[in-house]
């Protein structure tokens, strides 16, 4: 066998190179350039990179506000869970006394404790009052996720402070107006030990079986103050404490807090919570008249509230 080029002529012998297949090859490439599918290798040019990055911003700007939402989405149902948990462990403190609830308490010195010590069972940093037995542990459900101050006081003073979600009360000193007389209710008891004319120790109870409509009287909401909290630090800016008063500022200057775009969320007395807009609980039971803004600004009783859609 001769050894050589394989050939396809029609005459066996050696096939020839075309004379155009450079000519061919040429224009494939001249094709493919313009076409894009053949390029020279290089980096990406100015104006390609410009144009990624505005896509890039475009698609974010697009995003954000849902993902924003989400995420507050998502505070409001462990904002609500949270309260349920207050709730169920009030109602097993009532349970073991007489079905009542401690929202606050002053001894002697004045040192006042409020509502989240009982439930935990822990001395008050401030105060030195304490409850008797665990009903919750310290922590994150004493609080909503939204407060701007969540993050600064959870670690340390949730369940074992007066820091926490606002709780009913009729109490306010001194005393211009008495809500409870005004609504007709008689669940909130203030005791004086020992009677008057002394003024201390005294304390805040709530009977629930007195309460007439429960599931339309706010029992636990978010709160915020507008104290210059830790010499004014900005962690520390609005941050809860646990009572409110539907017509007045409570202890600590604290309020209501629409601190979900415009809304608050509430537990009732049946034991249910759910998000409020301001003139639903307005015309709740409990007549509620002032509030906070989630900025902190307060709104009196003469200003509109419109709902939030």
């Amino acid at each position: 066998m001769a050894h050589g080029h394989i050939g396809l002529s029609s005459g066996g012998g050696e096939s020839q190179p075309s004379a155009a297949s450079p000519a061919r090859a040429t224009a494939r490439r001249a094709r493919w350039q313009r076409t894009g599918f053949h390029r020279p290798l290089h980096g990406f040019t100015l104006i390609e990179l410009l144009v990624v990055i505005a896509v890039i911003a475009l698609l974010v700007t697009i995003l954000m506000p849902t993902l924003s939402r989400a995420r507050e989405l998502a505070r409001v149902a462990v904002c609500l869970s949270n309260q349920h948990h207050c709730g169920r462990a009030f109602v097993l403190y009532a349970e073991d006394w007489d079905r009542k609830t401690v929202a606050w308490w002053e001894n002697s010195a004045g040192g006042i404790t409020l509502w989240p010590c009982f439930m935990t069972g822990e001395p008050e940093r401030f105060a030195n009052g304490h409850g008797d037995y665990q009903y919750l542990p310290p922590g994150g459900v004493f609080g909503c996720p939204s407060n701007h101050a969540y993050p600064f006081d959870e670690p340390w003073w949730y369940g074992r402070s007066n820091y926490a979600y606002g709780m009913y009360t009729n109490y306010i000193y001194p005393m211009p107006f008495n809500h409870q007389a005004d609504m007709g209710w008689n669940f909130a008891e203030n005791l004086v030990f020992p009677p008057p004319p002394g003024t201390r120790p005294q304390c805040e109870l709530h009977h629930l079986d007195r309460v007439e409509k429960p599931g339309e009287t706010l029992w636990l909401a978010d709160s915020a103050s507008t104290r210059n909290w830790e010499g004014g630090l900005p962690a520390a800016r609005g941050r809860m404490v646990g009572n409110f008063n539907p017509y007045f500022t409570a202890r600590w200057s604290a309020r209501i807090q629409l601190v979900h775009t415009g809304r608050a969320n509430a537990l009732f007395y049946d034991g249910h919570a759910e998000t409020l807009t301001p003139s639903r609980m307005i015309n709740s039971d409990s007549d509620i008249a002032v509030f906070l803004t989630e900025d902190l600004r307060e709104i009196p009783e003469e200003v509109p509230y419109p709902d939030v859609e």
